[in-house]
């Protein structure tokens, strides 16, 4: 069961970063605010290779402009697009879809080991997972919003000279496709020519393919309010955790980790021992104060994976 929250945990961070890459991949081609049309660089793209170097080089001014504005993307009109995600590393091949509408977002991902969501309502941010049929949702700080972008540093450092790679359709759509080269790795990326979506994403190292996220499906229309809707109620973990071992330090003073050490303690010494006993029975009073666990409330979290995700993270807090 270890293994299994701990997986858990690590799908968390790999979907913050899944978006990351996205946000990246989106901003690299413009948004609302960003980039030219797809049009003008499709009509200069359909000539002899003059006019192909031409739209590489447009394609690079607008690929520099927009990878130094990545936090200022604008608000996506709406769409809905899946992804397959295959790494050299992964063994296997990941789902993912996307879901934009205004301020809000919704990523599931789906692999053989499970599936989670992340629910974004502006600088809110949730993680959902389900298991044995039961969601759970929590809430992660709201200062996590801005760090979903902080990936997109590098790229700014090193923005690349995208050069246009011709066209090559995708999930039905006739992609407009850029390649450049940053720190050593080469990168790859297809977009929609209308909505300035990212239809695919490959990075190499050399000549090998270390990462390829593909779409299979695109809907350009705005998805339905409910698809934003959490599946369960969130809990706010760490505000959980915080509250419990705020209200445990005063019950029992700063020396936690003495007071976990306390109740396993054994004096060889019967006289110890005796007053040990007595000390016991004179302070039978305060039995709630000694069997108080700052964790207890992460068992009113009603999955089992749930529970286990909140007392892992506990106890690292009781142990700081």
């Amino acid at each position: 069961m270890n293994k299994k929250f701990k997986y858990w945990l690590l799908s968390g961070i790999f979907l913050t970063i899944i978006i990351a890459i996205t946000l990246v991949i989106s901003g690299c081609i413009g948004g609302e605010n960003g980039g030219e049309t797809g049009d003008a660089q499709v009509d200069e793209s359909s000539g002899d290779k003059e006019p192909l170097k031409e739209a590489g080089e447009k394609a690079s001014d607008n690929a520099k402009k927009s990878l130094s504005n990545i936090l200022n993307l604008g608000t996506p009109s709406g769409y809905m697009a899946s992804y397959d995600i295959t790494g050299k590393d992964a063994g296997e091949t990941s789902e993912m879809t996307m879901y934009f509408s205004g301020v809000k977002m919704r990523v599931d991902m789906k692999n053989l080991e499970g599936s989670a969501s992340i629910f974004k309502d502006g600088i809110k941010i949730y993680m959902c997972m389900q298991q044995e049929g039961k969601w759970m949702c929590i809430k992660f700080k709201e200062d996590v919003a801005p760090e979903l972008a902080d990936i997109s540093d590098t790229f700014e450092d090193d923005p690349g000279n995208a050069i246009y790679d011709g066209i090559e359709i995708i999930a039905g759509v006739t992609a407009e496709c850029y390649k450049y080269e940053s720190g050593g790795t080469k990168q790859r990326y297809c977009v929609h020519p209308e909505k300035y979506l990212a239809l695919l994403a490959e990075t190499y190292d050399g000549g090998n393919l270390e990462y390829r996220m593909i779409a299979t499906k695109v809907d350009l229309n705005a998805p339905e309010d409910s698809v934003f809707e959490l599946p369960a109620e969130p809990v706010d973990l760490e505000g959980l955790m915080e509250g419990n071992i705020e209200n445990y330090e005063k019950l029992v003073g700063d020396d936690i980790e003495n007071f976990d050490d306390g109740s396993g303690q054994e004096e060889n010494d019967e006289d110890e021992e005796e007053e040990d006993s007595g000390e016991e029975d004179e302070g039978s009073g305060d039995e709630d104060t000694v069997d108080m666990d700052p964790c207890e409330r992460c068992y009113e979290i009603p999955t089992e994976e749930g529970r286990n995700i909140c007392l892992e993270h506990c106890k690292g807090f009781v142990s700081e």
